[in-house]
């Protein structure tokens, strides 16, 4: 019988005591997992934009198409690269001879995918001149657009409605064009059949 009395005494004494009041206790005087967790900080990143390098088509001292990079986002679209196409040169291609000959002020309004072939409709600032310089900016058009894969053939509308173009013989068509009805202007043309510039 003492011995259960001495236990309780001890037990009593161990205990914790009960405080009228509520009364703020030092971090390191609560036990580590009744603390609330530390807001951690984090940094926000932003992911960079995928893009891709395709190739556009200006024209270089000899009449010939000349292909160069552009970076464009990806996935790339026949817009992206008309309107990559419709920005013309850069002020280095510019002082290597590189040049467009589409009116700068030239806008691409939309454009339809039919099959294989895509209709663009540009605004009619896409004065189409006549001779060799006509030529070369409807081959200019066609090449660009034909680099995304899955068209061939282009056709062309002004404000619309659609209007015959020069094929590279100088005929005029509204049917889709192609690069096979250039080859005198194809990158890959030698200088001496490459036709001059008016």
């Amino acid at each position: 019988m003492a011995t259960v009395v001495a236990l309780l005494l001890v037990a009593t004494g161990c205990g914790l005591s009960v405080e009228d009041q509520p009364r703020e206790l030092a971090a390191d005087d609560v036990p580590g997992d009744l603390l609330a967790p530390r807001p951690t900080t984090t940094t926000s990143t932003t992911t960079p934009a995928v893009t891709r390098t395709v190739q556009i088509y200006l024209v270089d001292s000899d009449g010939r198409l000349a292909s160069v990079d552009r970076q464009l986002p990806d996935p790339v679209t026949v817009v992206d690269l008309i309107r990559s196409l419709l920005d013309g040169a850069t002020d280095e291609e510019s002082e290597r001879g590189i040049r467009s000959v589409i009116a700068s002020t030239t806008e691409l309004l939309s454009s339809q995918r039919r099959d294989r072939t895509v209709v663009l409709n540009f605004s009619a600032d896409f004065a189409i001149p006549q001779g060799e310089g006509g030529i070369t900016s409807v081959a200019q058009v066609v090449f660009t657009a034909t680099e995304l894969e899955g068209i061939s053939g282009v056709t062309f509308e002004l404000d619309g409605v659609p209007t015959e173009v020069p094929r590279g013989d100088g005929t005029l068509t509204s049917d889709p064009l192609f690069r096979s009805d250039f080859p005198q202007r194809s990158p890959t043309a030698t200088t001496t059949t490459a036709p001059p510039e008016e």
